[in-house]
């Protein structure tokens, strides 16, 4: 029922066991690219493997499901991580990700392929706040003057002190996600992040400094940006 939360938070961490879900089914148009956006190449790797990389070399993980458009399922045969079909919609594919995890898995890390930076540091952040029974998101604080519009004239100056950009990883008990899903579902709600869904059960979530360069790949002026940022880092 909402607001009644079936989750709760485990008393140690010695037994969680912690699982990933990876989300790479979009398409991508915007990079004008015919090519999933999770499978073009970003330095000779796909874009999804770097976040592959991340969470399979992130011990606390135990678990990690990769979503990818339905045609490209033969792409990945490994015994590391599950690989299952995206759905139509975003919030469609983190689901079936979500149902594919071990039925033990306490916590689970939900992030977008397209962010193909994501660091150890970041993850570390975001465990110390999740293990405190705390659900989490990476974001970071807005510099930019922020604007409400109305078609296009300013309709209103917003005060940016308190707002912050959504980044991923987002970290939730999973028993508390599945409740969202599951009261999403029956709302007919379509929220724009995990956190969206979870904040109308009455659930907290905190927010997690995330990383500047945690950015996500929308357009190919993103994609060279990464570039430069990888080489820079090599």
């Amino acid at each position: 029922m909402p607001g009644k939360l079936t989750g709760s938070s485990p008393t140690t961490t010695a037994k969680m066991k912690c699982g990933a879900v990876i989300v790479a089914a979009g398409r991508g148009e915007r990079l004008k690219n015919t090519t999933p956006k999770a499978f073009i190449p970003l330095r000779s790797k796909p874009l999804c493997q770097y976040s592959l990389d991340a969470f399979l070399s992130y011990p606390k993980i135990t678990d990690i499901v990769l979503v990818i458009p339905e045609e490209k399922l033969s792409s990945f045969s490994d015994p590391k991580f599950k690989v299952v079909a995206g759905g139509a919609s975003r919030q469609e594919s983190v689901f079936k990700g979500l149902s594919a995890l071990e039925c033990d898995t306490a916590w689970v890390f939900v992030h977008d392929a397209a962010r193909p930076l994501l660091t150890a540091d970041l993850l570390d952040r975001l465990w110390e706040s999740a293990k405190n029974g705390k659900n989490c998101i990476a974001a970071w604080p807005i510099s930019d003057t922020v604007k409400l519009a109305q078609n296009t004239t300013i309709a209103k100056t917003l005060d940016r002190q308190n707002l912050w950009g959504a980044q991923t990883p987002q970290v939730f008990l999973t028993s508390v996600l599945k409740e969202a899903y599951a009261k999403a579902k029956k709302d007919n709600f379509t929220g724009t992040d995990e956190a969206s869904l979870v904040e109308r059960l009455g659930a907290s979530v905190e927010l997690v400094v995330g990383d500047p360069w945690n950015l996500k790949i929308t357009t190919p002026q993103d994609l060279k940006l990464a570039e430069l940022i990888l080489e820079n880092k090599l």
